[in-house]
């Protein structure tokens, strides 16, 4: 029998009902007059120090590497902290520059898209494949072995820079300045339209046949150079931005992490697979354990058909994206027909990983989402399920970010009020507290000069941004507890959060040069919510806290290593765009600048608004959303997570809701039947999935690069 932790009575404590409190999803842990709430709150808090020292095992430390002691309801670590080394300072940005050089030509040659998502494939690979080679040289070399600090440092900075040369932005903003030059000649509406509201200086060039802008269409003559210089100035203007949108959100990180860690007490679900690595003995035992092998063996199978059917068509494909087919010949009940149920190996994994209450919404509020949208044909509603569904997250993102305000509004004003002076830090904190504050006001008021510069009125910009921020920090406290790899809501790019805000506001009165230029500062960050980065800052930071890495350094290291990504993505995505030309480039890139200005063109030209029936689904969204939340708050058999309302309502769950079920009723079944123990038991399986497609598909990318033919995953 496990022992009890500290603080919980033996008697009552029992590992198999071990749950964590979302804290976004729930009230909070105080005492209300009133028995039922009473003892709900008892229960939630005994629950969270169950979950707190759970994975603590009976030697006092966690992942076998780092020393604690339980105070209070917090995690202090006892062992002194891990300074970052010059060697392992170089390392890093070695393998941070290999990865952008190598992510930056598959994204736009073959789309791979190996950097993106909150655990990045082949980041996490190369971080896999250096701990094998740590282990051999700890063996031999005892001296020259990276510590495990080390290596979840170097795996941070891979993690928030993973996705920058890729659909988060190297795929797009050079390919979009392009395009809006290219396709905006004379007599295009294009011409009349958009490119007048654009500052030539921001631009490689004034008009569509510049050597710039032609000689990437066309591709390079033998001989003839890039034009660097023409990139020159709009690269300098350029990146001062990017900076400091990324040091924002890095800063933005840092001021939440210690209440996210030590106060509320999130999962981070995903951090599991870094550091069960990053330790030697833990990771040896992994290696040494055949379910770890199982598990890493069955993907690399299942996706080498795929791959290998690729190049030899006789080959048999093993369909691993089958759909439901045709299920009902006519009726509302259509909607179940061509249901996507994809197998994907690492979310069963994943899924595996996660509490019981987050994996079980994960399916069931996407199949309740289906049974919504029957329920609307059934009405009479044959049009506009899209328009509905994406008004509707909005509404649920709206109210998850007035929660997470509301429930942070102490927080807040003590940290404005102390100015961070007096107030309290973790016993790492990634910066002294008023410099976290002064820097993420100073990177604000840096933001909205540089949009003043660019020529965005600030009101404007302040929406943009400012909207973009809460749907940022609701995003970042959805992969924090749920774990998702990938997370996108219903909003299509290029527009994403332009498209509300354009028809809640209406182009008419934000003004046609205004929405040109809202849309161009969202080719970084803000175009998907798939790629947002705020997430990968605060695993970074809980990676650093489990790592014992001195988080003040690893502060310098995160930005330092965001700095070399862009100039490499700078270096490497314009040789490859004028070496092959666009015309070259995959189909996805190749369509990436066109489809941006088509859309601002469609926006300016329609000016959609939102109707009722918008402001309907937009309220349905948010009252269901605080109603889910409501309900968790009130009584504890309500084991469903909130967030499941949300994070389901975009198109990672599509694909991945069928997964999550089997991940969801493998940890349902082992719980029941072997209890905490057998679950325990069974997490080198979920380590081998994740890892074993993870390298399976990046193994198949870099075969893609030197023989081209279509990506075995499609994302």
């Amino acid at each position: 029998m496990e022992p009890a932790p500290v603080g919980v009575a033996p008697s009552c404590y029992d590992p198999t009902r071990v749950r964590h409190p979302i804290a976004c999803a729930t009230r909070p842990l105080r005492k209300e007059k009133g028995s039922g709430r009473h003892q709900a709150a008892k229960w939630r808090a005994r629950d969270a120090v169950q979950w707190a020292k759970a994975p603590i095992s009976a030697d006092g430390s966690v992942f076998g590497f780092m020393k604690v002691q339980a105070v209070g309801e917090a995690r202090v670590l006892t062992a002194p902290l891990a300074p970052l080394t010059g060697r392992i300072v170089i390392v890093t940005l070695v393998a941070v520059i290999a990865l952008t050089v190598f992510h930056s030509i598959a994204g736009l040659l073959r789309h791979e898209n190996l950097g993106l998502g909150y655990l990045p494939r082949s980041g996490l690979t190369l971080f896999w494949l250096l701990t094998l080679l740590n282990l051999f040289v700890r063996r031999f070399r005892p001296c020259w072995s990276l510590s495990p600090a080390e290596l979840l440092a170097l795996f941070a900075c891979l993690l928030v820079t993973g996705s920058i040369p890729g659909q988060e932005f190297g795929i797009h903003f050079y390919l979009n300045l392009l395009a809006f030059l290219w396709h905006s000649r004379p007599g295009t509406p294009f011409a009349e339209t958009i490119l007048p509201h654009l500052d030539p200086k921001f631009l490689p060039g004034h008009r569509w046949n510049d050597p710039a802008v032609y000689l990437a269409y066309q591709g390079l003559p033998e001989g003839v150079a890039i034009p660097w210089r023409d990139w020159l100035l709009p690269l300098c203007l350029w990146t001062p931005y990017f900076l400091l949108l990324y040091g924002t959100l890095m800063l933005t990180a840092g001021l939440f992490v210690r209440r996210w860690e030590d106060e509320e007490r999130l999962l981070y679900p995903l951090a599991q697979v870094p550091a069960a690595f990053a330790d030697a003995q833990q990771s040896a035992s992994l290696l040494r354990h055949p379910l770890f092998w199982l598990g890493f063996v069955a993907p690399c199978v299942l996706w080498s058909f795929r791959g290998l059917h690729q190049y030899f068509p006789a080959f048999p494909d093993l369909n691993l994206q089958p759909t439901t087919g045709t299920l009902f010949s006519a009726g509302p009940a259509t909607v179940f027909n061509d249901v996507l149920i994809e197998v994907r190996t690492d979310m069963i994994g994943l899924a595996y990983l996660l509490p019981l209450e987050v994996s079980l919404s994960g399916w069931l509020f996407y199949l309740l989402r289906r049974l919504q949208w029957m329920g609307r044909i059934y009405l009479g509603v044959t049009t506009g399920h899209a328009e509905f569904f994406t008004f509707q997250t909005m509404g649920a993102y709206a109210a998850l970010a007035l929660l997470l305000l509301w429930r942070n509004r102490t927080f807040l004003r003590h940290l404005v009020k102390s100015w961070g002076q007096s107030f309290p830090s973790s016993a790492n904190p990634p910066l002294p507290p008023r410099w976290l504050l002064l820097g993420f006001l100073f990177g604000w008021v840096g933001l909205m000069v540089w949009c003043r510069f660019f020529g965005l009125a600030f009101p404007w910009g302040l929406v943009l941004l400012g909207s973009w921020f809460l749907g940022a920090l609701v995003a970042a406290r959805i992969i924090c507890e749920a774990g998702l790899f990938i997370y996108g809501i219903p909003l299509s790019p290029p527009g994403t959060l332009n498209q509300v805000l354009f028809s809640a506001f209406g182009i008419d009165r934000i003004g046609v040069g205004n929405a040109v230029k809202m849309l161009a500062i969202s080719w970084c960050q803000i175009r998907s919510s798939a790629t947002n980065v705020l997430p990968n800052f605060f695993y970074a930071y809980k990676l650093g806290a489990i790592g014992g890495v001195n988080r003040t350094q690893l502060t310098g290291l995160l930005m330092t290593a965001v700095a070399v990504s862009f100039v490499t993505t700078h270096l490497t995505n314009l040789s490859v765009i004028y070496r092959f030309g666009v015309g070259k480039l995959s189909s996805w890139a190749q369509n990436a600048g066109f489809n941006s200005l088509n859309w601002l063109f469609t926006q300016v030209t329609m000016q959609p608004k939102m109707r009722s029936e918008h402001w309907r689904a937009f309220l349905l969204g948010a009252v269901v959303q605080w109603s889910l939340v409501w309900l968790r708050g009130q009584w504890l058999w309500f084991a469903i997570s909130p967030l499941g309302w949300v994070m389901t309502q975009g198109w990672p769950m599509d694909r991945y809701w069928f997964s999550f079920f089997w991940g969801w009723l493998a940890r349902a079944l082992v719980t029941q039947f072997a209890g905490y123990s057998g679950w325990q038991a069974g997490r080198p399986f979920a380590f081998g999935l994740i890892v074993g497609t993870f390298f399976i598909l990046t193994l198949w990318g870099i075969v893609h690069l030197y023989y081209p033919a279509p990506p075995v995953l499609l994302e």
